[in-house]
Order: C-alpha cells, then sequence, then structure tokens
C-alpha cells in the first residue's frame, strides 16, 4: 500500500511485491482466487511496464501457471509454461541463481501434469548450474516417472554435497532427507526411511522452527511412518502438534489443515476412540 501511494498502482515495484505475496500463499497452502487475481495482476503490470519479452516477466508467468495448477485449472499452465521456458532461454543475461530457480519450477510444473520426460530435460540441464539443489529436484521427478533407482542416485549425491558445503544441520539437508525417506519407505526399508524422517524433522525444528509450513509436512509425512510401524500413539501426537500449528498459521479453512483432520480422524479411530474420531473427521 505504501508503494502504490509512492509510485502508484502500476509502477513494475508494485509486480515485484505482489509476486512475493503469491509466492507466500502457496508455501502457506492458502491459494484461492485472490491469489489468482493478485499474480495476474502482477503480470499485467510487468507487460505493461516492461514489455511482455522482459526476463522479469518469467517470475509472474510461473507464478499465474503454479496458481492456476493449485485451483485445478491445468489446461491453460502448458502455454504459460512454455512461454516462461522461452524468455529464459533467451535471456542469457538471467543471474544463474534466478536461472535455476525459474527452470526448477517449470521443471515442477512439467512433473505436477505428468510430462516428466520435458521436466527430467530441463533438470538434467540443472544438474550443471547447480550440483546439490538440481540433483535433488531431478531426483524427485525422475522418482515420479518411476526411475527409483536413477532417482536416489541423485538424492544420496545432493545430500553428500548439502553436507559437505552447507553441514549436517542445514534446512536443504532436511528436504532431501524427507525425500529419500519417502523413497526407503515404498522399497521396503521402512526403518532406514523412518530414521531419515525423525532427523529431517529434528533440522527442521532447529532451523525454521514448528511454525514452518515445511515442518508442518513433515510432522504429517512422519506420523504416517510411524503408523505403518503401529505406534499409532506417536503418529496421533504428532498429528495433533502439526494440526496446532497449521490452524494457526494458515487458519481453520486451509487444505492442510483438512489433510491432517482426515488422518487425525483416522488414527482416533483406530485407537478405539470413535468420539475423538468424529470431531476432526466432520471438521
Amino acid at each position: 500500500k505504501r508503494t502504490e501511494q509512492e509510485l502508484g498502482p502500476h509502477a513494475v515495484e508494485i509486480a515485484d511485491i505482489i509476486d512475493l505475496v503469491v509466492e507466500c500463499a502457496v508455501l502457506r497452502f492458502r491459494v484461492d482466487s485472490s491469489t489468482l487475481e493478485r499474480a495476474q495482476r502482477a503480470l499485467s503490470i510487468s507487460e505493461e511496464q516492461i514489455g511482455r519479452e522482459d526476463r522479469r516477466l518469467a517470475r509472474s508467468i510461473l507464478n499465474v501457471a503454479i496458481v492456476r495448477l493449485v485451483l485445478g485449472d491445468r489446461t491453460s499452465v502448458p502455454s504459460l509454461v512454455e512461454r516462461a521456458i522461452r524468455i529464459v532461454t533467451e535471456n542469457p543475461d538471467i543471474p544463474d541463481r534466478e536461472h535455476v530457480r525459474l527452470l526448477r519450477d517449470a521443471g515442477d510444473l512439467y512433473a505436477a501434469l505428468n510430462r516428466h520426460d520435458e521436466s527430467v530435460r530441463l533438470f538434467d540441464l540443472l544438474v550443471g548450474l547447480c550440483e546439490s539443489d538440481s540433483k535433488g529436484k531431478n531426483g524427485v521427478i525422475l522418482s515420479n516417472a518411476g526411475q527409483q533407482v536413477r532417482a536416489r542416485e541423485l538424492w544420496e549425491q545432493a545430500l553428500g554435497i548439502q553436507e559437505r558445503l552447507l553441514g549436517s544441520s542445514h534446512f536443504a539437508v532436511s528436504l532431501t532427507l524427507r525425500k529419500l525417506a519417502s523413497l526407503d519407505f515404498h522399497e521396503g526399508e521402512a526403518a532406514v526411511g523412518l530414521e531419515e524422517a525423525e532427523r529431517a524433522l529434528s533440522i527442521e525444528l532447529a532451523t525454521v522452527g514448528r511454525r514452518h509450513p515445511q515442518t508442518v509436512v513433515t510432522m504429517r509425512d512422519l506420523a504416517n511412518y510411524r503408523d505403518s510401524f503401529g505406534d499409532l500413539e506417536g503418529a496421533r501426537e504428532l498429528l495433533e502438534e502439526g494440526l496446532a500449528v497449521a490452524e494457526e498459521t494458515n487458519g481453520r479453512d486451509s487444505l492442510l489443515v483438512s489433510l491432517l483432520l482426515t488422518r487425525l480422524g483416522d488414527i482416533q479411530g483406530r485407537l478405539g476412540n470413535l468420539s475423538e474420531a468424529r470431531e476432526p473427521l466432520e471438521k
């Protein structure tokens, strides 16, 4: 609001601020029609002020694509992603860090659309640009495409690089551990996966705290893993803690809250707490 008062509603700085607001909404799982309106406004301002081919448009374009996908509109996403990729690849002056981030987000969108060949192609390009982060992301896509052996190789390489360069307790390490935990569980190495998930949660609690959205997601995943070992009480405790944080930070009507409520109701029912199971499921 202050920037609008000082520079006017169509200043390119407004678009930059709106893009940040949209990214925060996506991160916190709080995307609705107003988020899409904001993302489209940022893109419109940027097109008007700096032109349709400027490299700075790529971020706004991908934000619109991400929000549309979250809201269930898959038809318009491919053309938006292709436009963003074209702008990025035709502008060699984009800083390496931003180049990596834009292409990584485009790769994630292709994966969400089940266009795995195009996604893997993008992430293979990124491996040379950003060793640890790109390899970790490429592992996600290769795993989604059913190439688990290649995914494990990339994730383990990423983990080694992250631990060497950033330290064993860095937040980025926890993200790679979560991916390996999921893969280990699906491949029958449940005990290894449980240990990796517990280590990931410990790192997140120490680095970004319990209120971070990623910490809540890790709590949910770890609750599922404990459930598979028959530790229903441990799963219940994690889900209740994650639910309390999600309601406080995201609001009671968010998608993440609904997912946690469903799992908590299931666990309570299997514990024999039928009255406690009904309340979260009705919510």
